[in-house]
């Protein structure tokens, strides 16, 4: 609901993993929008631990309630996009969802990868894999050595390092020893299973965006 919602926006088809579709026409029902916009108007803040409307001075709810996921084609893994002096390579990096993709920038060795990568990732409703297929999108990425990572939520561009410490953060993460989590935005939908919140190097959520920090949100199954 937060990278797809504005497809409505453009008159062009959108591309997205056929893996990802179900979940993209779900997030954007006139339900999921509707608590969406709920969310937004009061919305909470990890590192501050205050909540605010972050919706815009002129949203036209009624507007927004009426959308839809727009026109969407097939993405396939290693489709190449050529833009000229610009070439964008698919890269599948699946995990967050079972249909993530990332975007190779090859002239300057920058990966565009949405949530797929993040110091605070989750991986544990329906729509998410394993974490030993996360592991394999995470290791394809470090395996390209990109330059700059740009990501859907880390306020700066990330570098290999930074997909290094997610790294570790998966194959390190207990279930037992996480911190109970809570994702209302995806109750809505689905009864979740129990979640927790696995921070590394004995940070906790206290910790949330400080250096080093680095978290993955799991259920026991993952």
């Amino acid at each position: 609901m937060d990278h797809t919602a504005g497809n409505c926006q453009f008159s062009e088809p959108i591309y997205l993993s056929m893996d990802d579709m179900n979940l993209c026409r779900r997030h954007n029902s006139k339900k999921q929008r509707n608590f969406t916009v709920q969310d937004m108007s009061d919305k909470l803040d990890y590192i501050t631990k205050t909540r605010s409307n972050i919706l815009p001075e002129d949203f036209n709810r009624e507007y927004y309630l009426t959308q839809t996921e727009g026109k969407l084609i097939p993405l396939e893994d290693g489709k190449v996009f050529d833009l000229g002096k610009i070439t964008i390579e698919t890269i599948k990096t699946p995990g967050h969802t079972k249909g993530g993709m990332s975007f190779y920038y090859k002239e300057e060795g920058w990966l565009y990868c949405g949530d797929a990568f993040s110091f605070f990732i989750w991986l544990f409703d329906k729509d998410s894999t394993d974490r030993k297929t996360y592991l394999q999108g995470l290791d394809k990425a470090i395996s390209l050595e990109p330059k700059r990572i740009y990501g859907g939520h880390n306020p700066n561009y990330m570098t290999l390092e930074d997909l290094k410490l997610y790294r570790r953060a998966a194959v390190e993460a207990s279930f037992e020893k996480g911190e109970p989590f809570s994702a209302p935005i995806l109750e809505i939908e689905e009864e979740l299973p129990e979640i927790r919140a696995c921070v590394i190097d004995d940070m906790t959520m206290a910790d949330f965006g400080k250096p080093g920090f680095a978290a993955i949100v799991l259920d026991a199954t993952r």
